[in-house]
């Protein structure tokens, strides 16, 4: 048996019937924090103007989200629907659980710089993956989300 890994959900993976689908199951979920990092809809797809969700380095930010205890063969299958290496990449990070207030080494994806657009939104459908989760973010992280500007 793997050893359980931290990967670190702050967009649609957040939900949890959504990584019930990648996955096969939930696994252990955790609020967790990232510190110094920004939560943008950057990330290009199919659809014109749409924007999934990325993060970037930005001092003095936050990224609320939620960490899971995977294998790495769970990390895997993650990978085939985050479009690694061609739409996301692996990125290793310091993450804040937030039941223990102690930092853990996580995995989570950043978009490959090759498909990050300006001026992109997130659907509403989309968003509600985010909102899903809001069980474990903070109550300004939430207002937050509500009040981004979705595509039409």
């Amino acid at each position: 048996m793997s050893e359980n890994l931290w990967y670190f959900a702050y967009g649609s993976n957040i939900d949890a019937e959504r990584i019930k689908e990648r996955i096969g199951f939930l696994p252990d979920r955790i609020p967790g924090t990232l510190g110094n990092w920004h939560l943008e809809f950057n990330k290009t797809s199919k659809k014109t103007g749409e924007g999934f969700a990325n993060i970037v380095p930005c001092p003095g930010e936050i990224v609320e989200g939620v960490l899971y205890a995977v294998t790495e063969e769970e990390l895997q299958k993650l990978d085939c629907y985050e479009g690694v290496p061609a739409h996301y990449i692996r990125y290793q990070i310091n993450v804040v659980r937030q039941d223990k207030g102690e930092v853990v080494a996580a995995v989570t994806y950043v978009a490959n710089p090759d498909k990050v657009r300006d001026g992109l939104k997130p659907t509403r459908e989309y968003l509600n993956h985010l909102l899903a989760g809001k069980d474990y973010m903070s109550e300004k992280y939430i207002q937050h989300l509500r009040a981004v500007e979705i595509l039409d």
